[in-house]
């Protein structure tokens, strides 16, 4: 009995914690930042999310002025077929103009043309002038009165622009957020599986002492030979958990530098503690049915309905008749220097005006029908989706709070089962001390405070896990 004594001091000492390392721990916020530098997955959603939502701007264009200019120089010395006919051409000139639709329907066009010409003729006689310059203000109005009416399909191709930006500024938006979701598991897996190598360490080092503690009473002749085989199963029994333990966190550690961009060799720092990890969601969370915001999954398939929608609206109103009530107007100023004709251009004696109204249709009428009933069908299918998206959201966020309160409950029970245990294992080797139990006891019980350990080691790791995935449905980090 005089060779347990140091059984108690040695077995407290082996449970006492490690001590701290001098340098200080790498963060989660400084790892989250690492991985943003270093995986070029991250950087590559994110610089595409961005980009995405600046092109989401083309939008805007289909209602913008645009500039329209040509400039030429002409030279025609064709053979003609009369002497009335001038033999050679010469012109160069401009045009310029500003065209515009309007988000009520009209399109209109303002331009200037401007040109110099130089007639070679065999008979200028019949000509009033061979050399000369024109100017020509212009201005056209088409109001459609069918296809397009109101700007609606030009509306469906702002809306096609705009939502295809969209839906992958937030498609990305959203890869880029469940990948910094992996890597912050990945942070905290990591830091589990160094405290699980730390508690087979300690558990090996205590059974280790039971089987030489063991030995020696056999050695005495103080102990049966069965309680020394029972150390030494028990042993051999924990240094297999050390070694699976250790490749976990060989692995881990392997996919915490992957993630961060590193060669899987990197030395990895000290981690925070596993205790630091946030465990519960913010209490308005708690009460409420819905998510607290829209997260960028659901975003990017509202935007896929919107693309859906406009392709739809752009398909039947492509296929309508093209009804279009215009008006045409331009000036006309011609003299032999070129400021007689830029000051004449705007006179109104020879001007040119037109009216109208301009018809284009397809005649087969069955397929035009056909494609809009389809059109029709594929807009309301994609209402469906999104509907069906909205609502598995919902129940994805209800699930997930269920979920983590079920987690909590147990890892509070783990804990309160780890401090049982603890308590059972200290009682146990004073009885054993005492010569009150068996080696058999001991190991049983030294099985269970080690499984308790790990237990809550677990429950903690779900519940960081489920956290994880609720944040989503929070503000972007």
């Amino acid at each position: 009995m005089r060779s347990a004594a140091p059984f108690l001091s040695v077995m407290m000492t082996l449970a006492a914690p490690v001590a701290s390392a001098s340098t200080p721990p790498l963060s989660l916020g400084d790892y989250l930042a690492q991985v943003r530098r270093g995986n070029e997955g991250v950087r590559s959603a994110e610089e595409t999310s961005q980009g995405a939502l600046l092109r989401s701007r083309e939008a805007s264009l289909v209602f913008s002025p645009q500039l329209h200019a040509a400039g030429q120089l002409l030279s025609d010395a064709r053979p003609q077929l009369t002497p009335f006919a001038p033999q050679k051409t010469d012109a160069q000139g401009f045009q310029l103009g500003i065209s515009q639709q309007f988000a009520f329907g009209a399109q209109a066009r303002l331009g200037y043309q401007f040109q110099h010409v130089k007639l070679d003729v065999l008979q200028p006689q019949f000509f009033l002038n061979t050399d000369y310059y024109d100017a020509i203000p212009s201005f056209e109005l088409a109001v459609p009165l069918l296809r397009n009416f109101g700007a609606s399909e030009a509306r469906a191709q702002q809306s096609l622009l705009e939502a295809s930006a969209l839906a992958t500024h937030y498609g990305e938006g959203f890869r880029a957020r469940m990948l910094l979701v992996e890597a912050e598991l990945g942070y905290w897996r990591l830091a589990l599986g160094r405290e699980v190598v730390q508690v087979q360490n300690k558990t090996l080092d205590r059974t280790r002492f039971l089987r030489d503690w063991a030995q020696r009473r056999v050695n005495l002749n103080l102990g049966d030979r069965s309680d020394l085989l029972q150390a030494s199963a028990a042993y051999r029994f924990r240094e297999l958990e050390l070694q699976g333990a250790t490749n976990e966190e060989r692995s881990a550690a392997q996919s915490f530098n992957s993630l961060r961009g590193e060669e899987p060799s990197s030395v990895v720092g000290a981690l925070a503690d596993l205790s630091l990890a946030s465990l519960d969601i913010p209490a308005e969370w708690k009460s409420s049915e819905v998510p607290p915001r829209e997260r960028e999954d659901l975003l990017a398939a509202k935007q896929a309905q919107r693309l859906s929608a406009g392709q739809a609206e752009q398909t039947f109103e492509r296929n309508r008749p093209n009804v279009e009530l215009f008006g045409q107007a331009q000036l006309n100023g011609r003299a032999n220097s070129a400021s007689e004709a830029i000051s004449s251009g705007w006179s109104f004696d020879r001007r040119t005006a037109a009216v109208g109204v301009r018809l284009v249709s397809t005649l087969n009428f069955g397929a035009k029908s056909d494609t809009q009933v389809g059109a029709e069908k594929e807009r309301s299918a994609a209402s469906l989706a999104l509907d069906r998206k909205r609502f598995e959201q919902r129940q994805e966020f209800i699930d997930l709070k269920a979920r983590l309160m079920e987690a909590q409950s147990r890892l509070s029970l783990a804990r309160e089962l780890e401090k049982i245990q603890d308590e059972k294992l200290t009682n146990e080797r004073d009885r054993l001390q005492r010569g009150r139990s068996t080696t058999f006891q001991l190991i049983q019980f030294e099985t269970d405070f080690s499984a308790a350990q790990l237990a809550r080691l677990r429950s903690q790791f779900e519940v960081i896990r489920l956290v994880a995935q609720l944040k989503t449905f929070g503000a972007h980090p």
